[in-house]
């Protein structure tokens, strides 16, 4: 996805390789880059950054709007760029419609590298297509086309190794592929082996809660490819499918809790603290340097005051939150949880984890740790505020739409059983249903993730025992009970 980045240099700085690798995720203004040919890239806009290793820019260079990839990696900048350049080659050699490579420069003492791509303007990614659509009928045409032209790489022998949605460019019904730094080819068609896993790995994008549109999308690719499909492959995609989730998982887990595009990190002896970057404010600021003393003022709504947590609603920069402080009920307590992870850090996780595969959840801010040298003491949570109603009061005041809201319902519960999640208190209260309609899950910081299938199955008969509790009406449970049985992979009834 699209960052713009803001650089706090003197506007229209000449940069030198030391500033590249200066560069981080504050930054904005204008800058030049002189290059050993003589020409000048005069650089408007960050859109991308890997600190240390290249930034993507959107800027001028001999009076032409361009795409500058600027690789500044001490050791292998040069390497970096032959690389881009070799995948571009591959695509323009199989006829694959790419931005133009325009040219490739280097500075003088060649510790910078420079690729120059024409800027496809008035151009959108899929990625950020995907995340506007309000439904899978509005896009399913588009899909099949990437679908068609993925099938169609496959077919020539490429390969697009890191391959998801921002890897495609569309234009007046023009597809362009990016990334040629990841892209390798075969001197004949990729096997079927080959071609299932890297369609898994874009269909995974479509995340968990799309898997009828999955299977639609596979059914087509095979039917592109000619293929024969029996239910065993079916099978194999959705075990392809759920690997990818599992990879991506593990590598998005590693950056929800440090400095990178999307995330601020402060740390010291006596706090530890990640924000999101896009969600700074004045007042957030304040929160975060004092959340206590949100909760002793006597003027804050006051939601729950239990002896684990203490919830408080607040209005900070304009808008709405929730913020959660887990207590340290007394020294035993807080001698046996001083070693492990928060419950925020926790909470934090997991929302990130649903946030990643397209579930909902109340969106979070920040989590706020309290340290000893170390050893963790009390800790805050800062999510946003989610206005509706949660799952029962909204049936009672919407009795024509209880099988369709159930039917959601069941489809997200299908998603976290995708992702070998529970939620440790799986009641109506804690699934509320937003003003479209759809269902999403709070109250995070009990959840599990199970990494056996027998461990999953157990603790999902106990949540949807518990969430059964809810309803006294003996239609609306039959009709969980029914949907449920049909969209997980296992019994997950008595």
């Amino acid at each position: 996805m699209e960052k713009n980045y803001i650089v706090n240099i003197t506007e229209k700085s000449n940069y030198k390789w030391r500033d590249f690798m200066r560069l981080d995720f504050d930054a904005h203004q204008p800058f030049l880059l002189q290059l050993e040919d003589g020409s000048q890239l005069t650089v408007q806009e960050i859109l991308r950054l890997m600190p240390g290793k290249r930034v993507v820019v959107a800027g001028t260079w001999q009076e032409k709007a361009v795409v500058a990839k600027i690789f500044f990696d001490a050791q292998k900048a040069m390497r970096h760029a032959e690389k881009e350049k070799k995948g571009h080659a591959v695509l323009t050699k199989r006829k694959i419609l790419t931005p133009a490579l325009l040219h490739h420069a280097a500075t003088e003492d060649r510790r910078v590298h420079v690729l120059f791509y024409e800027h496809v303007q008035q151009a959108k990614s899929l990625q950020a297509i995907w995340q506007k659509q309000q439904s899978d009928a509005e896009i399913i045409t588009l899909l099949k086309t990437i679908i068609y032209e993925l099938a169609t790489q496959h077919v020539l022998g490429l390969q697009q190794h890191d391959l998801h949605m921002g890897n495609f460019l569309l234009k007046e019904g023009k597809i362009y592929t990016l990334d040629a730094a990841q892209i390798t080819a075969e001197e004949f068609l990729l096997s079927r082996e080959q071609s299932m896993q890297n369609l898994a790995l874009l269909l995974s994008q479509l995340g968990p809660t799309h898997q009828g549109l999955q299977h639609l999308l596979f059914e087509y690719y095979a039917w592109v490819r000619g293929w024969v499909v029996r239910d065993k492959d079916f099978a194999e995609m959705a075990r392809l499918i759920k690997a990818c989730y599992q990879k991506r998982w593990q590598a998005y887990r590693k950056k929800i809790t440090r400095n990178c595009t999307q995330f601020i990190k402060h740390s010291s002896l006596t706090r530890f603290v990640v924000q999101r970057r896009d969600m700074q404010g004045k007042e957030i600021a304040q929160f975060i340097e004092n959340p206590e003393a949100y909760f002793q003022d006597e003027h804050v709504q006051m939601l729950k005051a239990g002896r684990s947590s203490t919830v408080i609603k607040l209005n900070l920069d304009g808008k709405t939150y929730v913020a959660k402080r887990f207590n340290m009920k007394n020294l035993m307590h807080r001698l046996r949880r001083c070693m492990r992870p928060t419950r925020a850090a926790h909470g934090w996780s997991i929302a990130m984890k649903l946030e990643l595969f397209g579930l909902r959840t109340a969106r979070p801010v920040a989590f706020i740790e309290n340290r000893f040298f170390g050893m963790r003491g009390a800790s805050y949570l800062l999510m946003e505020y989610i206005e509706g109603p949660d799952l029962v009061a909204f049936m009672q005041s919407n009795p024509d739409q209880i099988e369709e809201t159930v039917a959601k319902v069941a489809n997200m519960l299908k998603a976290w059983v995708s992702l070998e999640l529970t939620h440790g208190d799986l009641k109506a209260s804690n699934i509320l249903i937003n003003q479209h309609h759809m269902p999403l899950m709070i109250d995070l910081d009990g959840c599990q993730e199970h990494v056996s299938v027998l461990s999953l199955e157990h603790a999902w008969k106990k949540e949807i025992k518990r969430l059964l509790e809810n309803f006294k009406d003996h239609h609306i449970k039959e009709l969980f009970k029914k949907l449920l049985k049909e969209n997980v992979s296992f019994d997950t009834m008595n």
